[in-house]
């Protein structure tokens, strides 16, 4: 069985935006014991019931952890599979990505009722991203509609 891994290093962020589900949650600096992943990576991988596709890493917000231990993450990971991505809503953070692990997907996730939006429109299109996707959400007072722009 082919898996894809949603893992979260950590709840922490320190945006305030509107739409989050982490909620209060949001403030608990704890991170994810990277040699406790590697151990769950290791059994998953070695189990011949399960393939690893793809990793995605979200959170919390990655760019707001310890840059060191996010590097060690992401090199953790992508020996597990050959199809990681990160999520993030910084985009310093999603350049320096793009820059230091070339072999990683960057999504931008933004609340577009912010008002940086303009400025990362403007900026978006110098990211050498290998996959540029940016996600968002609209929301009315019936329904929430997804547009990704591609």
């Amino acid at each position: 069985m082919k898996l894809k891994l949603l893992i979260t290093p950590s709840y922490f962020c320190k945006n305030r935006c509107k739409f989050c589900y982490l909620g209060k949650d949001r403030e608990d600096k704890t991170v994810l014991n990277l040699e406790k992943l590697k151990a769950l990576l290791e059994d998953v991988s070695a189990s011949s019931k399960f393939e690893i596709e793809h990793i995605d890493l979200l959170g919390g917000e990655l760019a707001h952890l310890d840059i060191s231990y996010v590097d060690k993450l992401l090199n953790l990971v992508k020996n597990y599979s050959s199809v990681c991505s990160v999520i993030t809503s910084e985009l310093d953070f999603a350049r320096y990505l793009s820059e230091t692990h070339k072999t990683f997907t960057v999504n931008l996730s933004y609340n577009f009722t912010d008002t940086r939006t303009d400025k990362l429109i403007s900026n978006a299109v110098s990211v050498p991203f290998n996959l540029f996707t940016l996600d968002y959400a609209i929301k009315d007072k019936k329904n929430t509609r997804h547009f990704k722009l591609h």
